[in-house]
């Protein structure tokens, strides 16, 4: 497990299992599409970016009601060929997680590259 924000960390070991098991696996294969991704708990929630670039943050995990939820920042921007991102906001897209089998390792690999490429898109 790549290192967490100290809050973030509490975050984490508030969760349930089944959570914790999702947001892990959302972590592991953010570090594996890159290592160098930084997390830091921002706006309520923990949230990734790269080379210190908060302003243009590229996803953040949540644990809401309806499970934990993958958030792209720009989620407008990616190229979602499996139509999985959902929201109907301006600018942020998100996938609902209920199970860690619920996730699928390319797509969720090929969003998170997709938001790198777009990190500093609309500045």
């Amino acid at each position: 497990m790549p290192t967490l924000a100290p809050e973030v960390e509490t975050l984490r070991a508030q969760m349930t299992d089944e959570e914790r098991q999702i947001f892990d696996r959302l972590v592991a294969i953010a570090h594996e599409v890159d290592p160098a991704i930084q997390n830091s708990f921002r706006w309520k929630q923990p949230t990734f970016t790269l080379h210190d670039n908060w302003h243009h943050w590229l996803f953040s995990i949540n644990r809401t009601k309806k499970g934990i939820t993958l958030n792209f920042h720009k989620g407008w921007l990616l190229d979602d060929p499996e139509n999985v991102l959902r929201g109907d906001g301006a600018h942020m897209r998100q996938i609902v997680f209920k199970t860690q089998a619920d996730i699928e390792q390319n797509m969720v690999a090929g969003l998170m590259r997709e938001a790198i490429k777009h990190q500093t898109d609309m500045d």
